[in-house]
């Protein structure tokens, strides 16, 4: 109808059109390796990071661990104190002596303040204690990665 009017008026019709594209740039995720060789310690912490926005890899092998990182490169880790054979301390030293320098944050089921300062001379900078609190974790993380 609009269309008839118009043609009955002038015989030109200009018609302008503007349209706007959104393109979602991709956010690059940070990648956090798990290191624990309790499984259901790793699904929990899996499970918070990614519903985080993380991206997450995991080994349940200090040893592995070090390889994984050393060829994924993660923003940063999530290690066990307590681990066999190697335990969170040699995983730590393992990771600087293959040139993995990134943030690490020790877990343990002891005492998280007794322990800080032993876990800061093997590189770590934080430790939490078990069971994790999921919102402290993120604040973290999200400090160490800035």
């Amino acid at each position: 109808m609009t269309f008839v009017l118009i043609k009955k008026r002038c015989s030109f019709l200009w018609v302008y059109s503007s349209f706007y594209i959104i393109i979602k740039i991709m956010e690059i995720k940070k990648t956090i390796i798990i290191v624990d060789d309790n499984e259901p310690t790793r699904a929990l912490l899996r499970g918070v990071l990614e519903n985080a926005g993380y991206a997450v890899i995991e080994s349940g092998d200090g040893e592995a661990a070090v390889s994984m990182a050393k060829d994924e490169k993660p923003d940063a880790a999530i290690i066990d104190q307590y681990m066999e054979p190697y335990n969170g301390y040699k995983v730590a030293e393992m990771m600087k002596y293959q040139k993995v320098e990134i943030p690490m944050i020790m877990i343990t089921a002891h005492d998280a303040t007794d322990l800080f300062l032993q876990a800061q001379k093997h590189g770590f900078s934080n430790v939490m204690k078990k069971p994790i609190d999921p919102e402290r974790l993120l604040w973290i993380l999200s400090r160490e990665l800035r």
